[in-house]
């Protein structure tokens, strides 16, 4: 619980948002966040849910490569 003005809420929005969606849909796209791709094959896009959420797009491959070391 971070507690920052005028960010916890939409944040708490925009995540619970994305779960309702894709429990409900199996897409976690809704209009409070922006648009989320689908995984393809070598082509991750992961949503940083953040003070301001954004897609990335394979945003965890260095960490990934380190791990393989």
């Amino acid at each position: 619980m971070c507690n920052i003005p005028d960010v916890s809420d939409k944040l708490e929005s925009q995540m619970f948002g994305a779960v309702k969606s894709f429990a409900h849909t199996g897409n976690p796209n809704h209009d409070g966040i922006p648009h989320w791709p689908p995984v393809q094959p070598g082509v991750e896009h992961t949503m940083v849910f953040d003070r301001m959420c954004e897609v990335r797009k394979n945003y965890d491959d260095a960490l990934m490569d380190l791990l393989q070391v």
